[in-house]
Parts: C-alpha cells; structure tokens; sequence
C-alpha cells in the first residue's frame, strides 16, 4: 500500500488484527479506511499474528490516542490493535 511524505511530530505504529471472518473486500475496505486518515503515513499487510501494520505521525499523544479510540475502532473489521509509539528520534 503506497506510503505518504511523513510529516514532522511523534510517530507511532499500531499493529491491527481483522476479525477472522473478514472478507476480501472488506480487508480491501479497511485499508482503503485507513489510509483516508491523515494520521496515516503507511499501511502495511504483513505477517504473524497480527494483520496490519499502521504507521501514524501526529502532534501529540491526545491525538494518537483519538486516532484509535475514535477512528480506528470505529471500523468493523478491527479485532485489537497494539500501539507503539517513538520516545525519541
């Protein structure tokens, strides 16, 4: 999935794992969701126990956390997320 011209702030990755009933379009659906935000610098499919890689650049912590309270568990294909984030660069 094509990454965007990170911008400067903290940046964070989420690991996001899809329901295990998710479809095709709707993994399809999800990563186009995900990368509208404009939090979201890169999206990536990968492997292991989780399905997507989420990297997000944002000002602050208030926004990293309203990123994924209120975007990305608002997407039905969402099963858990884990987040990190940089503590220095």
């Amino acid at each position: 999935m094509e990454a965007r011209e990170p911008v400067f702030g903290s940046v964070g990755d989420l690991l996001a794992g899809c329901a295990s009933n998710v479809s095709q379009d709707q993994a399809d659906a999800f990563a186009e969701a995900v990368l509208s935000m404009p939090e979201v610098v890169a999206c990536h499919l990968v492997s292991g126990d989780v399905d997507f890689l989420i990297e997000v650049v944002v000002p602050d912590m208030v926004t990293y956390e309203a990123t994924i309270l209120r975007q990305l568990l608002s997407l039905t294909a969402i099963r858990d997320i884990r987040s990190s984030f940089a503590m220095r660069g």
